[in-house]
């Protein structure tokens, strides 16, 4: 979205990526996920936890430790427990106290569920329309229409996203203006010879857009190692997003490359950390080779002793029961052929008495 006010640089940029994306995923030079905008996190704290990344769920931060040197040495959580770590990275949100004051502006949303589509086309298709000025809302206002096949509503519903950047009190002030425009009046009943789509549910809200105050502002009064986020705006898209991750990846991580191509399970190798953490034993192979070395101990050798091989060996030929006692090994042979009679005998009574009973329903039916 731009404004008077936006510059010519800036509108090239914006049309020379739209030109970019065109054809590259489809017809478009959209690509939108399925189940809404929150499968994106959840695919990226997936990919970080193949790579041992290590989640605290049900907890969040509650202070920072910080040291003489203004340098954040870990966290506080909400349980109360001390997280030890090199950088800190929080979204705008989480700023505590001491951050200096940015410079913000409000963002107008709403969130709308109709009972058919702005364009009613026939198939399931995600409409984009761009909602110029109008009298009393001198913003501009992006509408993204959601049908069924996007799996964010129910089936024959849809889902249909306003947004804008806040110019009165209330979002719903500012989207007053373009829902005469494009719905029903909702306190008037449905009136099926009109094309235009009924609001059977709605929710209005005005979050903070700090996407154009500079990084070095966000975390003005926070220790040196403290980096912090700005958070969704304005735009459909994500490219502040991904431009501000690559900034603040380049600063922890030099010399490495963002976001690499995934590479094959077969290729990933977990490096051995047991260098890093003194405490930690790597697998069940190490602690195995550790038991060998301990069974090698030298309350084993008396049995070795020569004075006790004749012993040995005639331990080792006869087996042993549970309790310990020697057992004659012709005696086992003995039982063996006796279980072998008694197991045939067995079968055969089974199988006679299942030709009997094959004959009384013979002799039934």
């Amino acid at each position: 979205m731009v404004t008077q006010d936006t510059l010519t640089e800036d509108g090239l940029k914006a049309t020379h990526h739209f030109l970019k994306s065109l054809g590259r995923y489809g017809n478009t030079a959209f690509l939108w996920t399925l189940y809404g905008s929150g499968e994106l996190p959840q695919c990226f704290c997936r990919m970080c936890a193949v790579f041992n990344g290590i989640y605290m769920l049900r907890c969040t931060g509650k202070g920072l430790i910080v040291d003489a040197e203004n340098k954040c040495k870990g966290i506080i959580s909400s349980d109360g427990r001390r997280l030890i770590c090199k950088n800190i990275i929080m979204d705008h949100s989480y700023r505590p106290s001491l951050a200096s004051a940015a410079t913000t502006s409000l963002v107008s949303r709403a969130v709308f569920m109709t009972d058919r589509s702005i364009w009613p086309t026939g198939q399931e298709e995600i409409s984009l329309l761009t909602v110029p000025p109008l009298e009393g809302s001198p913003q501009t206002i992006q509408v993204i229409e959601l049908p069924y096949g996007t799996y964010a509503c129910p089936k024959d519903l849809f889902i249909i996203h306003l947004t804008c950047k806040s110019h009165h009190k209330t979002a719903k002030e500012d989207f007053r203006q373009v829902c005469k425009l494009l719905f029903q009046p909702t306190d008037s009943e449905d009136d099926a010879n009109c094309t235009k789509p009924r609001i059977i549910w709605s929710m209005y809200f005005n979050m903070v857009d700090m996407t154009g105050v500079e990084e070095e502002e966000l975390k003005e009064g926070l220790p040196g190692n403290t980096e912090v986020t700005s958070g969704p705006g304005c735009s459909i898209g994500y490219e502040h997003a991904v431009q501000q991750a690559k900034s603040i990846f380049e600063r922890l991580c030099p010399g490495e490359d963002f976001l690499p191509a995934v590479p094959d399970p077969d290729d990933i190798i977990i490096e051995n950390q047991s260098h890093d953490n003194p405490g930690h034993k790597p697998g069940f192979e190490d602690n195995a080779s550790e038991n060998n070395e301990e069974s090698k101990t030298p309350q084993n050798e008396d049995i070795k002793s020569p004075e006790n091989e004749d012993i040995c060996k005639e331990n080792k030929e006869k087996p042993q029961d549970e309790s310990g006692e020697k057992i004659d090994t012709g005696t086992i042979e003995g039982m063996t052929e006796e279980l072998s009679i008694e197991e045939k005998k067995a079968n055969t009574s089974e199988i006679n008495a299942e030709k009997e009973c094959d004959n009384t329903f013979d002799e039934n039916s």
